[in-house]
């Protein structure tokens, strides 16, 4: 049996260690208590729907509709990760685990890759380092053991770039399959996030190059815009099918738009995201559009995007800008999910420093990539790279844009700063340096300026974190916004029920006929108080007022005997996760 080479050896190790890295993190995780799992835009109940199809066709049967109907979900997002997830939840093992373990293999899959692309940029010693950079930046692992979609995203666009470069230096057949590869991973990007509608375009007008080289790479760009294409058809197909009308790869499309061009939006924050006053001012707005142009309210949002951006252009600019800026900010989906207290709360200090990390890993793995640009690094197809990039931010800049959409993008630039690192002790001009330095500024700047609309609108920290949090948002002259969710429990023992005043301006009733638990959202809105439930027992005549907000009790049920209210208990279950933009019934 013939041994493998050197390179196949170097990339299994990588893809080991990578693996047991990403493993070790969501056993971490899952010892940690984090909780919830990460579930944007209800993947995993379209996940379940479409584990329910699989075991349909395994055992013979026609697809239930009620399973397509869960797994379709309006359209509202692309299927891709979905399925993906689906294929793992039919294993029939936990899905929080398996769902992670997913995540964990298919980011262990990119380390190799990030060596085999960087290796057709630079040296053996760069691409190394580029793939070692992958390993250990702490935001490709966090993103490794949650059920969000970015670890397929980046498998899917290091594949398509990596091929469109592999093809670029074939000639023949071998060129077109190669490129026709690269098509087919630029097509599944567009299944997984519509946002790569643009890579579809600029991957094959990237791939062609210098002008003198395109009678020659022609047909195989030509072949790669067409398999990414025919790889959507059948999606696009089902979307005309189930909504009677032409939809691009999402019902939510429209929706997107007109969250980016919403004049009621908050300065510096681009879009509606989580700003919840303005969603609903978007909403009512939009309804009163549709209503004057006798429109659907459900397909009114291209339209109505469109209509601001001519009335404004100005204004639409502005947005784009300040949502470019959210794009090329911090890591700060990972602090969130600390400072909303998914995981066992920790000392602020502690929380503080994870933020620290966080934001100086960011800067550095910047500082790395901007050296590789300015310096000469014995870099190749920088500018394929760049197209690449760019084409990734078309998305943000016309719909919606935060900090983790340049994940994908940064992960195309390891070659770059891997073979920065690789040459760090090369004398650099001062002119370059200069640059360096100013470029630098600018992304600390978009770094930092963009925490203020963060922590307003997108952060949603847990009262638990309050001292830390206001420390920061001082500092930036941010109004932090906390929110604990807290689950009341009435036991037939207790009384017939209890109303809750979690906030000055509102009431929740519980009764012990309603149910097992009633969900009740704090938020604390005072500098310097906690949160604090007021529980008025009727009959009765006194109220009790409860800290509902320690880690001594956290995710664990809290009897109220001791405070006089027996048969009534509370469960602190973390921050309140931020709320994105509703798709109206």
């Amino acid at each position: 049996m013939k041994a493998p080479s050197s390179a196949r050896r170097l990339l299994l190790m990588l893809c080991l260690a990578s693996l047991l890295l990403r493993l070790g993190a969501v056993g971490v995780a899952l010892l940690m208590d984090v909780h919830p799992v990460n579930d944007e835009w209800g993947y995993t109940d379209r996940a379940h729907g479409w584990a329910a199809i699989y075991g349909d066709l395994f055992t013979g049967h026609r697809p239930d509709p009620a399973h397509w109907d869960r797994a379709y979900a309006d359209g509202f997002q692309p299927p891709l990760h979905p399925m993906a997830l689906g294929a793992a939840f039919a294993t029939g093992l936990t899905p929080g685990v398996v769902g992670r373990a997913l995540g964990a293999l298919l980011t262990a899959l990119a380390t190799p890759l990030v060596f085999v692309l960087a290796r057709r940029v630079t040296s053996r010693t760069g691409a190394i380092t580029a793939a070692v950079l992958h390993l250990f930046y702490p935001t490709f692992t966090f993103f490794a053991h949650s059920l969000w979609a970015e670890p397929l995203f980046v498998l899917l666009l290091l594949g398509a770039a990596e091929r469109a470069l592999a093809a670029r230096e074939a000639d023949g057949r071998r060129r077109l399959r190669r490129a026709a590869v690269a098509g087919l991973c630029a097509g599944a990007l567009c299944l997984t996030r519509s946002a790569g509608l643009a890579f579809i375009l600029v991957l094959p007008l990237a791939f062609l190059g210098s002008r003198r080289l395109w009678s020659e790479r022609s047909p195989a760009a030509i072949l790669m815009l067409a398999v990414s294409l025919a790889v959507i058809a059948p999606w696009q197909t089902a979307l005309q099918h189930e909504e009677g009308r032409p939809v691009l790869l999402a019902t939510s499309s429209g929706l997107n738009l007109a969250m980016g061009n919403n004049r009621f939006v908050g300065p510096g924050c681009g879009s509606t995201w989580t700003d919840a006053s303005a969603n609903t001012m978007l909403l009512e707005d939009m309804d009163r559009y549709a209503a004057a142009r006798d429109l659907d309210p459900r397909r009114v949002g291209v339209a109505y995007a469109i209509d601001h951006l001519r009335a404004d252009p100005a204004a639409a600019v502005r947005r784009a800008g300040d949502r470019l800026r959210l794009v090329w900010s911090a890591d700060l989906f990972p602090v969130r999910q600390v400072l909303q207290a998914v995981c066992r709360p920790l000392p602020n200090g502690l929380a503080g420093l994870h933020w620290a990390f966080y934001f100086v890993c960011y800067l550095v793995m910047m500082s790395l990539i901007i050296r590789g640009l300015f310096t000469d690094s014995g870099l190749h197809n920088v500018g394929f790279l760049l197209a690449v990039v760019a084409a990734g931010l078309v998305g943000p800049a016309v719909a919606v844009g935060f900090s983790r959409l340049h994940l994908p993008l940064m992960a195309l630039m390891l070659p770059v700063a891997g073979a920065a690192w690789a040459r760090r002790r090369d004398t650099i001009p001062v002119r370059r340096r200069l640059a360096m330095a100013l470029t630098m500024g600018l992304v600390a700047w978009l770094a930092t300026s963009s925490l203020k609309p963060v922590i307003e609108h997108q952060l949603a920290p847990s009262a638990w974190y309050r001292p830390l949090v206001t420390f920061v948002a001082v500092a930036f002259d941010a109004d932090a916004a906390f929110a604990d969710q807290v689950l009341v429990s009435v036991d037939p023992e207790g009384p017939t029920e209890v109303g809750i005043v979690p906030n000055p301006d509102r009431e929740t009733v519980v009764r012990a006929a309603d149910g097992p638990a009633a969900t009740v959202h704090v938020y604390g809105r005072e500098p310097g108080l906690r949160a604090r439930l007021v529980l008025q027992p009727r009959p009765g005549e006194t109220d009790v007022v409860v800290d509902p907000i320690s880690a001594a009790h956290a995710w664990r049920w809290r009897s109220l005997d001791d405070l006089g209210l027996p048969g009534v208990r509370i469960r602190w279950q973390g921050g309140v996760p931020a709320t994105p933009f509703s798709r109206r019934p």
